[in-house]
């Protein structure tokens, strides 16, 4: 038995760099794992619909998809909109197996990965250290997904002993300009 095909699921957005995001996590799984089949597709915004990846792929015989919903939460109705395209899918294609796995957060490992991405982003800049962590998120109605993204950046700010504040665009709790004023004033760069 062969394994599934991976089809990456981002929620996308107009931002190109979202997908680009997207299509490098692609690239660094398949580094780890090559002979896994992975593809990338999008519930909105962002390049190729999920759908789309899901025809593709079935017009190349794959008969088993798993999506893989790369999101922290279930965050601004993903699971409705995944569960949606699993249901269309299999809908449009007779004998296709099809499942929906978990988003990839909140595992706390992604805090590894992020600290990596932090440190080169830094490091490119020049940047020696931090004096505050401003964890922004999307954000979400969902008032469970927001705990819980909050909850890793305290993990996050406590592991690096800063303080920090979570900021979410989604409206609820500080914006990002807000978050950052908020550090300031108590007189961190």
């Amino acid at each position: 038995m062969t394994a599934p095909s991976l089809v990456l699921l981002g929620y996308g957005s107009p931002d190109p760099r979202v997908s680009q995001v997207s299509h490098r996590l692609r690239d660094e799984l398949l580094a780890i794992r090559p002979e896994l089949d992975v593809h990338v597709g999008f519930l909105e915004h962002g390049g190729t619909s999920g759908m789309s990846v899901v025809h593709r792929l079935v017009s190349q015989a794959v008969t088993e998809i798993v999506l893989v919903p790369l999101l922290l939460s279930e965050a601004f109705g993903a699971p409705a909109a995944v569960s949606a395209v699993s249901a269309q899918a299999a809908a449009a294609h007779r004998g296709l197996r099809i499942t929906a796995a978990r988003p990839i957060g909140p595992e706390a490992h992604l805090l590894s990965i992020l600290d990596a991405r932090l440190r080169d982003a830094l490091r490119v800049r020049r940047v020696n250290e931090l004096d505050a962590l401003v964890f922004a998120a999307a954000g979400s109605h969902d008032v469970r997904s927001n705990a819980l993204v909050a909850r890793r950046a305290r993990q996050w700010a406590t592991h690096h002993k800063l303080p920090h504040v979570v900021s979410f665009a989604g409206g609820s709790g500080p914006n990002t300009a807000e978050a950052i004023r908020t550090l300031r004033g108590p007189g961190h760069g």
